[in-house]
């Protein structure tokens, strides 16, 4: 908030904006976003300060969905119906102290997501907490026994692509190393110092990726993660 993070809302305008990990009340936020032209939905965690997710919009969605059965008291998921397709806003758990809890928690959100493209086409706006490849991380050689990068953690993870999505940074970017987290001190101190990662993902369904018109990391210094930006041109009037 200190860095301005309001203004570069009212800025870019989008017509949906997903936040993981907001560690606030749903007080808190209504007080932040009050004035930013959004209808905001907000799941936050039981625990004060905890995990908690968000959502604004500009489309008014059909339905709203908190949780799907698995730590809903740590306010991790939110799903909107609009109509031509789901969006689910995910913060997937750190695996540095719980590793069991995040390999079921992502186990049980795949059969979760597998069944909402079943419905309909749906888009995931998620912190993964885990980097997919060796193009996903600056160390890969460094990181192979820590959480975040662990095989099983990616063998799991990758389970979203054989469910039909794609991750659309990646097929837009082949070949090219992609970060959206860094440490504060990194910021400082130049980006040749600590271990960066890409936990940030946007997947779609696969029938969804055609209407894609771009995808990119914006290099915003709002806070350890960076913003990932989609394109998908008039979903709203798709009907696929």
């Amino acid at each position: 908030m200190k860095h301005g993070i309001v203004d570069w809302i009212k800025l870019v305008h989008a017509d949906v904006i997903c936040i993981q990990e907001i560690r606030a009340s749903k007080e808190v936020c209504e007080e932040i976003f009050k004035d930013c032209g959004y209808q905001m939905i907000v799941n936050p965690a039981h625990k004060k300060g905890y995990s908690g997710t968000m959502v604004l919009t500009k489309i008014k969605p059909l339905l709203i969905e908190f949780g799907f059965g698995f730590l809903d008291e740590e306010g991790r998921v939110i799903t909107l119906d609009f109509g031509s397709f789901k969006l689910v806003n995910a913060y997937i758990p750190n695996g540095s102290s719980r590793l069991d809890v995040k390999l079921k928690f992502v186990e049980k959100f795949i059969d979760y997501i597998s069944l909402l493209e079943k419905e309909k086409p749906v888009i995931i706006c998620a912190d993964m907490n885990t980097a997919q490849t060796e193009l996903d991380l600056t160390n890969p050689k460094s990181c192979v026994n820590h959480s975040g990068f662990l095989q099983e953690e990616r063998v799991l993870q990758k389970k979203i692509i054989d469910c039909n999505f794609v991750d659309i940074l990646r097929e837009k970017h082949h070949n090219k190393l992609l970060i959206t987290w860094r440490s504060y001190r990194s910021r400082i101190l130049g980006d040749d110092f600590g271990w960066k990662f890409r936990f940030d993902y946007i997947y779609c369904s696969d029938r969804l990726f055609s209407i894609v018109q771009s995808a990119d990391i914006l290099n915003l210094e709002y806070s350890d993660h960076l913003p990932i930006s989609v394109d998908f041109g008039d979903i709203y009037a798709n009907k696929q």
